[in-house]
């Protein structure tokens, strides 16, 4: 089950492609998999983790509910060793990470076999031993087990139902001691000691036994001569026989009961009986063999082994010969076979080779995965020691002899100890050895392992190597301490790395900049003290943090993330030059009011065939961006200056230049009083534009002013005529007492000459406390005209200037105040200062 389409198709066209005969159905959720669980047959499950609605181990628990017991597989790349160990608990086959890679797949795919291989294998041995059990409960024969004295060892049930005994009170009392006194003497001789020491024939006898009533009841017992190692004795199969004077099949309950497969072959192969265990090693009926020869389903690559077993049993009838080979299954698969051969051809019963089998794969698996660790063992640079309860060595492997420079003989069998001594390993790996045992050993231990670090100062090797050691203990025998396994591997480059990383870890916490690292997934896997202060977190709570968070909790601007995605294709190119890229977000730090202007450097973590994250540097450029910004505003204020100078004054200079040049010609006052009329104008621009000039200086000291007085105070600056003021009440005004001052006058200046002579004027506070408001009720601003009155040189008097209003823009973006026009009550201008902006 993937959640991915395309990692769903991947991953089911290279199992495929691993083996033909697999045929995937993929699911797209848990739903859809439970779906087709319940419409289809399903070998093996292969779940992902993470998926939409129920995840990988909730797929695993409704399976489990439900009563399916198939393999289940977790395969996931977001995988820990406690998902891995939560998994198992809850009933998962096996835990697998996942990576798209063939190698991965093909061991995936060998996980998939080796699990539904045991899994069948672990129901067939289930459905064997219930079948058996049902028999022993439901046969009417009774199945004892007796040693060489005769001694009963195991008693079926059907000793209860038959004689009225419980199993339990035969075992370890004398067959005999049940018999008829007429029949012991003969049933002595079958089934005494003496007559079994030589291994051959079997017996088959009738006889008397007392029931638990008293009754005597006539048997027949049938026996091999022959020791089962298996039970620990012989087997005697009786039945009841007072009703009836027939026996059934010879040896039937025996062979039916057995795990192992029973075949009698004739002396060319052909087999002539098959037990029905035989079903359970090649999935044939019994039938469906009997008269084929033996031979034809042995693979040929075993043949040749195969018959020279076969071959001994007719020329030596007392042998036992055992071979190991393939058999083929009904399904054409093949599966290891182990046969014990017994030459019964003069025995009148069988007539024929008897071959007892039993499958052994599993074993066969078990030995190729030792044989396996064993290899691992050997070339892994990973040291290994096996030491006994004394702690001398039992076993070393190629990396542990060398690293202390020693052959393997004059390791093995040497006490632990005297390495040591002889200064191939430091005293304190003794020491701590010891300390790691007895901790194992103690009863409130709950670990099953004790890592330990240690020095190995190895005589062929120049300085000093940092190895860390691993000590577990071995299996217990009945109890008793019997030794312990031991491993060490050079982690002198991992340590190494690690005193790097920390003096990574000091530099970044040693710049001011911000300093972060994000992981594939954009998740912050380390910051430093500089950027958690900037978005207002703890340090600590960064760590595993998806940067998007901060973009969600309205911390970092969405823009941050979208460029970060929108360059991450171009510094992945192999074609762009480019290694770092960089972008400026604004955030409003934790208990400051003011926006501050980062810049963000960007560059890729280091890398070979995947993207493994990237590297942030923030910086604060706040200052800079002001800096700039102011310097833009002087440079918009000098070219305004400029074109001022260049239009408004010229027009007024030639005026003057050109009234007193008639004025000499003609000597006509008329033209004198317009050329003065002109340097007037020139004079009152100049006044103008020094004032403008200085009304968007940076302001570096505030005072507290009273709005009354401040309105009072400028209302007798200016000529006011029939006009009045009315101050509504007063508030306090952080601000530069020259420049607020200019900024009323300004105010009462453009409400008297654009307005009426006999204005209105009312200053007071806002109602929300965060500013004041001039207003009049004169003829008012349009609202088209409001966004340009602040404009310089615009005026809709002839005779203004244009740049009272601009003045007043100017003081108020250098208080970083914002200014606002409305229209009066009585439908004059109002201008509204928010004083907090």
């Amino acid at each position: 089950m993937e959640d991915d389409p395309g990692v769903r198709k991947l991953t089911s066209e290279l199992l495929h492609r691993q083996e033909d005969r697999f045929v995937v159905t993929k699911a797209a959720d848990a739903d859809e998999a439970l779906s087709q669980l319940a419409n289809a047959e399903v070998d093996c499950i292969v779940s992902d983790l993470e998926m939409p609605g129920r995840d990988g181990l909730e797929l695993l628990d409704a399976v489990r509910d439900r009563g399916y017991e198939i393999p289940f597989i977790l395969f996931t790349a977001k995988g820990s060793e406690s998902v891995a160990s939560d998994a198992i608990s809850r009933g998962a086959t096996d835990y697998l990470t996942k990576e798209l890679n063939p190698k991965k797949i093909t061991l995936l795919a060998n996980r998939i076999e080796n699990a539904v291989d045991q899994f069948r294998t672990s129901k067939q041995l289930e459905e064997h031993e219930q079948r058996l059990e049902t028999l022993l409960q439901a046969s009417h024969d009774i199945i004892t087990v007796l040693d060489s004295e005769g001694i009963i060892q195991y008693a079926s049930p059907a000793v209860e139902r038959l004689l009225g005994y419980r199993a339990d009170e035969l075992v370890d009392e004398p067959f005999s001691k049940y018999v008829h006194p007429d029949d012991r003497q003969d049933v002595a001789a079958q089934f005494g000691g003496s007559a079994r020491t030589d291994g051959t024939g079997g017996t088959h006898i009738e006889y008397r036994v007392k029931t638990a009533d008293g009754e005597w009841h006539w048997v027949e017992s049938t026996s091999e001569s022959t020791w089962r190692d298996t039970v620990g004795g012989y087997v005697v199969n009786t039945r009841d026989i007072t009703d009836r004077k027939a026996t059934e099949r010879r040896f039937e309950s025996l062979v039916e009961q057995s795990k192992d497969a029973i075949a009698i072959l004739e002396q060319d192969g052909t087999i002539q009986f098959l037990s029905q265990s035989i079903e359970n090693i090649t999935s044939y009926e019994p039938e469906d063999l009997e008269g084929d020869n033996a031979f034809d389903h042995v693979h040929p690559d075993d043949h040749e082994d195969v018959m020279a077993a076969f071959q001994q049993l007719i020329e030596e009838p007392d042998a036992s010969p055992v071979v190991e080979y393939r058999f083929k299954r009904k399904d054409g698969s093949w599966r290891w076979t182990e046969s014990t051969g017994t030459n019964a051809l003069d025995d009148p019963a069988i007539e024929g080779i008897v071959i007892n089998s039993r499958e052994i794969s599993r074993e066969k698996r078990q030995k190729r995965k030792i044989s396996r660790y064993e290899t691992l063992l050997e070339t892994l640079p990973l040291g290994v020691a096996v030491l006994d309860s004394e702690a001398h060595v039992e076993w070393v492997n190629e990396a542990f002899w060398t690293a202390i420079d020693k052959d393997e003989d004059e390791v093995m069998g040497v006490p632990f100890v005297e390495i040591i001594e002889e200064g191939l390993v430091s005293q304190d790996v003794a020491d701590k050895y010891f300390d790691a045992v007895r901790h194992l050993l103690s009863s409130d231990n709950d670990d099953d392992r004790k890592v330990i670090d240690f020095q190995v100062d190895p005589p062929h090797v120049d300085g000093t190597c940092i190895y860390e050691g691993y000590v577990g203990l071995q299996e217990l025998d009945e109890g008793e301490f019997t030794g312990t396994v031991n491993a060490f591997l050079d982690v002198t480059d991992r340590k190494e790395r690690k005193h790097e990383l920390e003096e990574y870890k000091d530099a970044m916490e040693a710049v001011p900049d911000g300093v972060f690292l994000l992981d594939e997934n954009g998740t912050m896997t380390r910051v430093n003290e500089a950027w958690a202060s900037i978005v207002g977190f703890e340090q600590e709570e960064l760590s595993g943090v998806p940067f998007l968070k901060l973009v969600q909790e309205d911390i970092i601007d969405r823009d941050v993330v979208d460029a970060y995605l929108d360059l991450l294709p171009e510094l992945l190119s192999s074609e762009s030059p480019k290694e770092q890229a960089k972008f400026t977000t604004r955030v409003i730090p934790p208990n400051e009011d003011r926006e501050h202007v980062y810049e963000i450097h960007i560059s890729l973590l280091s890398y070979e065939d995947e993207f493994q994250g990237a590297a942030g540097v923030v910086r604060d450029i706040t200052e800079k961006v002001h800096r700039q910004e102011q310097l833009e505003r002087e440079n918009d204020r000098l070219d305004e200056f400029t074109s001022i100078v260049g239009h408004d004054l010229r027009n007024p200079l030639n005026v003057a230049s050109a009234s007193f040049s008639l004025a000499e010609e003609t000597g006509d006052a008329e033209h004198f009083e317009h050329g003065h009329e002109a340097l007037n104008r020139m004079n009152e621009l100049i006044e103008t534009l020094l004032t403008l000039a200085k009304s968007g200086d940076t302001i570096d000291e505030l005072a507290s002013l009273s709005l009354r007085q401040l309105a009072q105070s400028s209302w007798q600056n200016v000529e006011t005529a029939e006009s009045t003021l009315l101050v509504e009440d007063d508030c306090i005004v952080e601000g530069d007492p020259a420049r607020l001052k200019q900024l009323t006058e300004n105010l009462f200046r453009n409400a008297i000459e654009h307005g009426r002579h006999d204005a209105n004027v009312r200053v007071g506070a806002l109602e929300d406390g965060g500013g004041f408001f001039v207003e009049d009720d004169g003829p008012g601003i349009p609202e088209g005209e409001r966004e340009k009155v602040f404009q310089s040189g615009y005026s809709s008097a002839d005779d203004g200037t244009g740049f009272g209003l601009s003045i007043v823009s100017e003081i108020v973006e250098a208080h970083d105040w914002s200014v606002s026009i409305t229209g009066s009550a009585e439908g004059g201008a109002r201008f509204e200062f928010d004083t907090n902006s």
